[in-house]
């Protein structure tokens, strides 16, 4: 594990003596094998804290640190407060005392697009290669996963191409098991067509084998194209379908990285959607390292799973809707899949209600969810909303935010220059607002102002990179998530 972590210009982390023993042998990076200098490298303090807080968390014997449970009192605490129109609920989880044990199953597409030559982009732009081809890097991902885990977690392995196979049955993560799973992604070679479906159902039916279902149990899936062998009733009805009719399946997570280019990213958007997960996107050499990092901090941080939200006392009401999720009526109830919850990162929803425009209505706000820490516990809360007579500062912020995911949505259903002007004119709402000033709103307009501009400048840039890369920025926006060290607005995620 590193313990002086340094960043390069393209967003790769190093060990400081490492890489510096490295670069007084050879000027290039060992990793995209572009020039690179000492005086290049910075310290990764996002790294370092993250190292530092699991170093924390995990002090005594291995055995020991996976049975400390949280205290009674560390339950999620639930808070709520309404205008006559919105509803913000906030859900706030309790300091963590052990890193989240967990079973992976990283599920890698080996069709023969995987053998295509992998890109660096240069500073200057310019994308260069450098001999080596998808799988070898996605290899380099799933290193970097097996890395970040230790003897209490484990990792299974399947492959895909014509058909599935599994390479890795779900493996203590010791030095020996880590070996191991070495071993067998090695030995990963690219050829024949693209049967994610075979992948994906394999993958899952790995974990749901599994006797000890009372862990968090993660799908990893890994691949740089578009399917070429699809299901009768295609792949999102075929998905439901399992998760429907398998209850320990119900509790499991699905996340989705793109590689390359040339992607079917809808595809993996609604995977992810599906499996409460989420969907990144990988353009070349320089995400790996610094996608993979952030993604293994989420999912080691993770406290709760399945979270059901029912709101009681909108009665009048024929519908709300919650930006980002999917809300139901059940008799006199509204009901929404809230995902997943992390310890270190509250998570806000704003619910927005027919209003009669003088009324603020009580609303009961009750939240069940599985306490991963705590062997899925089942656990559950409820509050009574607080009235506000005018909107607070976090409900404008939280506002903005998921506007802002509402937006990055909306651009890929419309023409570039409406998608252009629909940016542009939401950037000039932001900067009246109240909160225009804060933090993490300026780094959200950072965010509008730079990459999602970008990407919709021309058509060249949206279909190359631009129509992957939003759906990746919108999940983080809308989870609260930090999955990169290079996007401005989710650096203030924990």
């Amino acid at each position: 594990m590193m313990k002086n972590p340094v960043i390069d210009p393209d967003g790769n982390s190093y060990e400081r003596d490492a890489i510096f023993e490295w670069l007084a042998k050879n000027p290039i990076s060992p990793i995209t094998r572009k020039p690179l200098k000492e005086q290049d490298l910075v310290p990764n303090r996002a790294l370092k804290d993250i190292i530092e807080n699991y170093l924390k968390s995990t002090t005594g014997p291995v055995e020991e640190k996976r049975e400390l449970k949280a205290r009674t009192s560390d339950k999620i605490k639930l808070t709520a407060a309404s205008t006559v129109s919105e509803t913000l609920i906030q859900i706030l989880p309790p300091e963590g005392t052990t890193r989240t044990p967990v079973d992976i199953c990283c599920v890698i597409d080996t069709s023969g697009s995987m053998g295509s030559e992998a890109s660096v982009k240069t500073s200057t732009g310019k994308n260069e290669t450098h001999g080596l081809v998808i799988l070898d890097i996605v290899k380099h991902a799933v290193k970097t996963i097996i890395h970040a885990l230790d003897a209490n977690d484990r990792l299974g392995i399947v492959s895909f191409d014509y058909a599935a196979k599994q390479c890795l049955p779900l493996t203590s993560m010791s030095n020996a098991g880590r070996n191991k799973a070495v071993e067998k992604l090695e030995s990963l070679d690219a050829d024949g067509s693209t049967n994610l479906w075979d992948g994906l159902k394999t993958g899952l039916n790995l974990l749901k084998g599994d006797k000890d279902q009372q862990r968090l149990k993660v799908v990893l899936l890994l691949t740089d194209g578009e399917p070429t062998v699809v299901p009768p009733r295609g792949h999102i009805p075929m998905l439901r379908d399992f998760v429907e009719d398998n209850e320990s399946a119900q509790k499991y997570l699905i996340f989705t990285f793109g590689f390359g280019y040339d992607l079917d990213s809808a595809l993996l958007n609604d995977i992810a959607k599906v499996g409460n997960g989420t969907y990144a996107f990988i353009p070349d050499c320089n995400f790996v390292g610094t996608v993979f990092i952030n993604s293994m901090a989420n999912l080691s941080t993770t406290m709760a799973t399945d979270m059901m939200i029912r709101l009681k006392g909108l009665e009048g009401a024929s519908a709300v809707e919650a930006v980002g999720y999917r809300v139901e009526k059940v008799e006199d109830e509204f009901v929404l899949n809230a995902g997943s919850l992390r310890f270190g990162q509250s998570q806000e929803i704003v619910i927005t209600h027919p209003s009669n425009g003088k009324d603020v209505p009580q609303v009961a706000v009750h939240l069940r969810y599985l306490d991963v820490h705590n062997k899925n516990e089942l656990s559950e809360t409820t509050t009574l909303t607080t009235p506000l007579l005018q909107k607070s500062e976090l409900l404008c912020i939280h506002e903005i935010r998921l506007h802002a995911v509402q937006k990055l949505s909306q651009i890929i259903q419309l023409p570039i220059k409406e998608s252009e002007k629909l940016i542009k004119d939401f950037i000039v709402e932001i900067k009246k607002s109240p909160v225009a000033k804060n933090e993490y709103i300026l780094d959200l307009t950072k965010d509008l102002e730079g990459q999602v501009l970008e990407s919709v400048a021309d058509m060249t840039s949206w279909n190359r990179w631009g129509k992957h890369y939003l759906p990746s920025l919108a999940w983080a926006h809308l989870l609260q998530q930090c999955n990169n060290f290079k996007d401005p607005g989710v650096q203030k995620f924990g």
